[in-house]
């Protein structure tokens, strides 16, 4: 008993070191995942928070920036179209009062870009939706990894005792007395 409990317990030692470091290597995923989150909260990455990220996510967010932009500005072109389709002609009819002939000019392009901005938010939103799914995943697999972790660590404490209790039992009585 007491070897086998010292070579179980070497494997658990193993076992435990193995699963910490997955554990490690899962927490940096979550919070490395839980930045890109956060910077693409308004569509789009800065150069600050590109700079301030975990390498880990560097290029993730590369992909986003490359592959959203351009499709947030087709999306912002396509419902500035709709919208200048609908509403254009109301908006020449202004635009002939010279008070209202700059504001006019000016408003189109300040549409553009709302609707480019809103169309950057709606794709961090999507790419927001997947990030949540991912961490769930990761989340669970965590959970599953702690589990284990404890349920080594009180066979661990169990077989420690039981060793310790088996050194102790078989241990030579040499008898020693105190009157002696």
């Amino acid at each position: 008993m007491i070897l086998t409990g010292i070579f179980r317990s070497a494997k658990i030692k193993s076992e435990l070191s193995d699963l910490r470091l997955k554990q490690m290597k899962l927490q940096d995923k979550i919070a490395a995942l839980a930045q890109y989150s956060a910077n693409i909260a308004d569509g789009i990455i800065t150069p600050e928070e590109m700079a301030n990220s975990p390498a880990s996510v560097f290029g993730r967010q590369m992909n986003y920036m490359i592959s959203n932009i351009p499709m947030a500005m087709i999306q912002g072109s396509q419902a500035f179209s709709l919208y200048m389709g609908q509403y254009g002609p109301q908006m020449q009819a202004f635009s002939r009062d010279p008070s209202m002939a700059m504001m006019m000019n000016a408003n189109p392009m300040m549409l553009q870009m709302n609707f480019f901005k809103q169309a950057l938010e709606r794709q961090g939103k999507i790419e927001q939706e997947k990030l949540h799914v991912e961490e769930k995943k990761l989340q669970k697999e965590l959970s599953g990894i702690e589990v284990r972790i404890k349920m080594l660590e009180t066979e661990q404490q169990s077989l420690a005792k039981a060793v310790d209790n088996e050194i102790r039992q078989n241990a030579p009585k040499f008898g020693f007395s105190a009157h002696g």
